[in-house]
């Protein structure tokens, strides 16, 4: 191949790389694909016929076995500077009611579709989970029990605020059967917390209510940090860090804060300087340094989630990523996969919550093809197993993805054998940018359309996503 024709390729190249990190920084932070811009609305007798297909495939062995419930929580006592979720500030203890008694219909949407289907775990997310009170947990808890199978080895994660639970909250999830939790402590700094809107928490009560969920009888617990926090410094942030490990928590999750559009702090017009984003990477390469240092393990399928045993992560979260599985969510804002059948999330993001509410689901067909995509999507920056890609989807990843796959091995971003096949993928950015590459070509064809007037060839968007996304990690 000519000189001429090499820098012709290179070029190109890099054009296109520039519109995958376009697309990265319109999309966001998450490893979401089919992404949601191409849902179309979907009934609940389809969602429904979804979910049969899907668990008559487990049943038969045709889908993996790994089976998740979600449930979203989408109140607080404060909406955070930092947060990127829906989520909003509770105005009274009837929308809890509301809310439980439509999470209770939908749930009951479901009725005898799993009758032979175990799920393995339930994870509360939020928003807030802990702010519902014990008649509302009772009630939602009875309903899982009563609607769903499940294994005997089973996980149940819940995420608690400081601000909204106590010993006896605590002792009530281990009755209930709750064996994870993770406390959203974020820092220790309680200037910092107040400059985030963090007002219901403190220093005091974070570090007992980590003694507490030992003493309640929850068998792992995971803490989540922030590091690069408005109004925090490097030696702040090291400083609850090891003061969090001398508690000896099961977990350790160091997130970086990314001042996407959807977060408080950018829609009130706060700007992140260079100088905040290397105090990021900074905060987050020493805390990983420290924390690898004194024993604690990478976690598997969990971006900077660090590990003091073995059998601590969210077995969910891994799930999603190692196996592609299946998880039937419930709450507004939840996303949903069927395998081999249909991505769906409920569509409602109302804040009243003063009459019951039904989901509004808008989702996105799935084939076989469409679920290697996902799968590549999230393990691009694991190694995978030619042999488990193919157990999995019944076809083998450099077969079905020729093209894609031959363009990085030119570019020396692919490395494949007979056995495996992985990706040269240093960072979080990367991945993120490289993903774009495996989308479907009508939806990257699609985005090119819809996005046209916003997208400049001429402007470097990997300056652009290096706000949202370290560069370092």
């Amino acid at each position: 191949m000519s000189q001429n024709l090499k820098d012709l390729r290179q070029q190109r190249w890099r054009h296109r790389l520039n519109f995958y990190a376009f697309i990265a920084s319109l999309l966001g932070e998450g490893d979401v694909y089919p992404p949601t811009e191409f849902a179309h609305p979907v009934s609940k007798d389809q969602v429904v016929k979804a979910w049969k297909g899907t668990a008559d495939a487990i049943n038969k062995g045709q889908a993996p076995k790994q089976l998740g419930i979600f449930i979203f929580v989408p109140f607080c006592r404060t909406k955070c500077l930092f947060c990127p979720y829906f989520s909003f500030a509770l105005s009274s203890g009837k929308q809890l009611d509301i809310y439980t008694r439509s999470i209770i219909d939908e749930m009951n949407f479901f009725q005898g579709v799993f009758n032979h289907t175990e799920f393995n775990t339930v994870w509360f997310g939020g928003g807030t989970p802990s702010i519902l009170e014990k008649d509302h947990l009772t009630r939602i808890f009875s309903t899982l029990y009563d609607l769903f199978p499940f294994t005997r080895d089973l996980q149940i994660t819940f995420e608690c605020s400081c601000s909204s639970t106590d010993y006896y909250k605590l002792k009530l999830l281990h009755q209930l059967g709750v064996n994870r939790i993770t406390l959203g402590i974020q820092s220790l700094n309680d200037r910092v917390l107040k400059v985030n809107n963090r007002l219901y928490q403190n220093r005091k009560e974070s570090m007992n209510l980590i003694n507490d969920a030992r003493k309640a009888g929850i068998e792992i617990v995971n803490i989540d940090l922030m590091c690069g926090l408005p109004g925090d410094n490097l030696r702040s942030f090291l400083k609850g860090l090891k003061e969090i490990m001398a508690l000896e928590p099961d977990m350790i999750h160091i997130n970086p804060f990314f001042p996407s559009d959807e977060t408080h702090f950018d829609q009130i017009g706060r700007e992140y300087s260079e100088k905040d984003m290397k105090r990021r990477s900074r905060e987050a390469n020493l805390g990983t340094e420290i924390l690898l240092k004194a024993g604690y393990k990478r976690a598997d399928g969990a971006f900077l989630g660090f590990c003091r045993r073995e059998g601590v992560c969210n077995q969910q979260e891994i799930d999603r990523v190692k196996y592609t599985s299946s998880y039937l969510s419930f709450g507004p804002s939840a996303e949903s996969h069927a395998f081999g059948q249909m991505d769906y999330t409920n569509a409602y993001f109302g804040k009243k919550w003063n009459k019951p509410v039904l989901p509004r689901y808008i989702g996105r067909e799935l084939d076989v093809k469409e679920e290697m995509r996902k799968h590549i999507v999230s393990n691009l920056r694991k190694v995978i197993v030619r042999k488990d890609f193919k157990n999995l989807f019944g076809g083998d990843i450099v077969d079905n993805f020729k093209e894609e796959i031959e363009i990085l091995n030119d570019f020396n971003l692919v490395h494949i054998d007979q056995e495996k096949i992985f990706f040269k993928i240093k960072t979080r950015q990367e991945q993120l940018i490289l993903a774009k590459h495996f989308f479907k070509p009508a939806y990257l064809k699609g985005m090119a359309t819809k996005f046209k007037v916003r997208f400049n060839k001429n402007k470097n968007y990997f300056k652009e996503i290096t706000k949202l996304i370290d560069s370092s990690v």
